[in-house]
């Protein structure tokens, strides 16, 4: 996500804050979501065992935050059947009215490592505390593997497992076949921001100099001072935040110290 300046041709004519139309893919390639599995691309059974993955995996979660004093995260804290410090345990007619969960150890780890052991796609995949989506799809793939199950177990028979289908026979050949487009080049300066898939922010000036002066004008939408604007262009690219010694500010008010340090503009005698 950034803040970027362009070589456009002079008489480049694209719609203001629009998304370039050569980075989107085409309306004709989308295909629809499947009506059997909503999108999801499994069946419910299989769907049950991703949650179970997902609990495992936010128990490996949990010796993070139990490092950094973090509390239980309440989807474990709240489980109707949860292992208890059974020292906390309070009774009243027969019901537990107060009990403390009692959290996991580091040993999970190697319990869901143990799981996507011998994973012939990943012979080295090993189980990252914090990475939760991909220790997720690894356990998830384990325990199929581990009951003797194919891996495409639980895929929707409609979609085969996409969570979506095609419009057209080859549609799915076609759109992997797309490529996006840039925008073409020429002599004019113009400014782009790439939160979006990318758009221009300014009109399309001949010089720098009109460049710089639109962004240190009251016509650009956040006027930069002089020197934020010059250190810009001249950087060329700039995040949209910086973190520095005065806390986090815009990218583009970096006052060049962006292109300075991390593009060596101007260079050192």
């Amino acid at each position: 996500m950034s803040r970027e300046v362009r070589r456009v041709p002079v008489d480049f004519a694209w719609p203001l804050d629009k998304v370039w139309d050569g980075y989107l893919m085409p309306e004709r390639l989308r295909e629809t979501t499947c009506r059997a599995c909503y999108g999801r691309g499994s069946t419910p059974a299989r769907q049950w065992i991703e949650r179970i993955g997902l609990m495992l995996d936010q128990l490996i979660s949990d010796l993070d935050d139990q490092d950094a004093g973090k509390p239980l995260h309440p989807w474990l804290a709240h489980d109707p059947y949860p292992p208890v410090d059974h020292n906390t345990v309070l009774h009243r007619d027969g019901m537990w009215v107060t009990y403390a969960v009692v959290r996991p150890t580091p040993d999970i780890v190697e319990f869901a490592q143990a799981l996507i052991t011998g994973d012939p796609d990943q012979p080295e995949r090993q189980i990252q505390r914090g990475w939760l989506a991909q220790n997720r799809y690894a356990v998830t793939q384990g325990l199929i593997r581990q009951a003797g199950l194919p891996a495409k177990w639980g895929w929707c028979a409609t979609c085969d497992g996409h969570g979506s289908v095609e419009v057209y026979e080859g549609q799915r050949a076609d759109s992997e076949a797309w490529e996006s487009t840039e925008p073409p080049t020429g002599d004019g300066w113009q400014l782009w921001e790439t939160v979006s898939e990318g758009s221009p922010v300014t009109p399309v000036f001949p010089t720098r100099e009109g460049l710089v002066e639109h962004l240190s004008s009251p016509a650009y939408r956040r006027p930069l001072t002089r020197d934020e604007a010059e250190g810009l262009v001249d950087a060329g690219w700039v995040p949209s935040m910086i973190a520095t010694a005065a806390g986090v500010l815009p990218g583009e008010q970096s006052a060049g110290d962006f292109a300075r340090v991390v593009h060596n503009y101007p260079p050192a005698d």
